[in-house]
């Protein structure tokens, strides 16, 4: 019976990792009015920015999108939380995305393999970076910081 539970809760998770990749994919692909709409920076009415969270002891696999008008939406094994960034909040991460900072990073700033750390995919305006926990760089932790993560 244990066995059973296990097995089905494996399936499940597979299907949502899946799922979560196809949605990164397709917002990072501009499906839908994702990141390819407004001004190349995410803005208009698609996502500012998309982060997906993987890894940690548990193998979440979850997916956060900050849309242009500052909602953020967090899809994770347990459901869909939703919130908003405020006015500020919103001009700081979209400065942070947009500085030289940002602009800088190699799209690979993973550090050595750390068992069970976490790995965060940063999609941002046709730009892809790769962090973890012993990478977090400026402003890569700020971002984090600021979605609330």
């Amino acid at each position: 019976m244990r066995r059973a539970w296990v097995v089905a809760v494996l399936a499940v998770a597979a299907v949502l990792a899946v799922l979560a990749v196809a949605g990164v994919l397709a917002v990072a692909a501009g499906a839908g009015g994702g990141a390819e709409s407004g001004d190349g920076g995410g803005g208009g009415d698609g996502y500012v920015l998309v982060v997906r969270v993987s890894g940690g002891i548990a193998g979440v696999n979850d997916v956060i999108t900050v849309a242009a008008d500052g909602a953020v939406t967090v899809e994770r094994r347990a459901g869909v939380e939703e919130r908003r960034l405020g006015a500020e909040e919103l001009a700081e991460l979209t400065a942070l995305l947009a500085g030289p900072e940002f602009a800088a990073l190699p799209g690979d700033v993973t550090g050595s393999p750390v068992a069970d750390a976490f790995t965060y995919d940063f999609r941002y305006g046709g730009r892809a970076v790769r962090a973890d926990d012993t990478s977090l760089v400026p402003p890569l932790d700020e971002i984090l910081a600021l979605i609330r993560l």
